[in-house]
């Protein structure tokens, strides 16, 4: 039987082009590396194989691999299967170099590469356990530098009530999409003080306008808009007549297009074929950016992309989807959190 080709950072296979070039190369591990990924660990190549690298397209950029075979300790390595990229929960700061570096080098006592901050651990109410130990990470490129102290999820006295908490990371019935962080973590901690089981949330004017009625019993959270500085009242899909309709409209909006730039919906006449084009071309994304505003975003099209043209009267206007950019992920990142 023939063994695809693993990332040893991810745990996923390699596309079969990629698998099928790493198989001529008869290492005797299925499992790789990318030459950035190894940097981030306390594993060294062996001196015959420096610079023996097998270089793949990967998210459109060349990078290099190696096998775990050519390391100096790849049985040790192996067991970081799935495991080396760490993950700051409900945060969408990216970690330092050297914050990720120090926490890989500690998963090897743990069985998940998940870590919440000291800070995060009081906002959500989590206890650890009694002689849990964080590992204290100097971060000099915050402003001012700090002392951050970071906890495995293995250190919590009750580790399960993350599952729970993945499964509670708010959505916006207005949109579809996860709420970004730092609002999420506050909607987050308000549905586990309350026990809401429903990820489902709505403003209290979208509830209006879908003719819900508001259980007598309501207390909304109320959030202040950064932008605007106004106040946000909402309230969970539970506190209202009919849970069903918002869940509805949530997964609705899920599949209409929207802008790559604001992440509002189109006026209906443009909606209706980026729609069509969707579904001619299978674009995977809901996300779509004006032709013109590609330079201003430093966004480039992938080879040989064709637009969607809208004509809205005398007017032409080009569209690209985002799967047609090299953008997605920074994108797609932005609006869902």
């Amino acid at each position: 039987m023939i063994v695809r080709a693993q990332s040893l950072a991810t745990g996923l296979c390699f596309p079969k082009s990629v698998s099928d070039e790493m198989a001529k190369l008869n290492f005797t591990s299925n499992l790789w590396i990318s030459e950035k990924e190894l940097e981030l660990t306390e594993f060294k190549l062996m001196k015959r194989h420096i610079g023996n690298h097998l270089t793949c397209k990967i998210n459109n950029s060349d990078t290099r691999l190696y096998n775990v075979s050519q390391t100096t300790r790849p049985e040790k390595l192996t067991k970081l299967l799935g495991r080396l990229i760490p993950q700051k929960l409900f945060s969408s700061d990216i970690l330092s170099q050297s914050a990720s570096r120090k926490l890989i080098s500690s998963i090897i006592s743990y069985e998940k590469n998940e870590w919440l901050t000291e800070g995060q651990l009081k906002y959500l109410g989590l206890k650890t356990r009694p002689n849990a130990k964080p590992i204290i990470i100097n971060e000099a490129s915050e402003n001012p530098p700090c002392e951050l102290k970071f906890y495995n999820i293995g250190e919590l006295e009750e580790p399960h009530i993350i599952a729970r908490m993945k499964t509670l990371l708010p959505i916006s019935a207005s949109t579809g999409c996860f709420y970004k962080m730092p609002e999420a973590l506050r909607i987050l901690r308000f549905a586990i003080h309350n026990n809401f089981e429903s990820p489902f949330w709505l403003p209290v004017k979208l509830a209006d306008e879908l003719k819900l009625v508001i259980k007598k019993s309501c207390n909304p959270l109320v959030l202040t808009v950064p932008e605007t500085g106004a106040e946000l009242k909402l309230i969970n899909s539970a506190q209202t007549s009919s849970p069903k309709i918002v869940i509805a409209h949530a997964l609705e909006q899920q599949f209409c297009p929207r802008s790559g730039v604001s992440g509002r919906r189109f006026p209906k006449i443009i909606e209706d074929v980026l729609s069509a084009s969707s579904a001619r071309n299978k674009f995977e994304s809901v996300f779509w950016l004006k032709d013109a505003y590609l330079p201003a975003l430093s966004t480039k099209l992938l080879p040989g992309q064709i637009p969607t043209t809208v004509a809205c009267g005398n007017q032409k206007t080009a569209f690209y989807n985002v799967v047609q950019t090299d953008s997605r992920q920074t994108i797609e990142k932005r609006f869902h959190g």
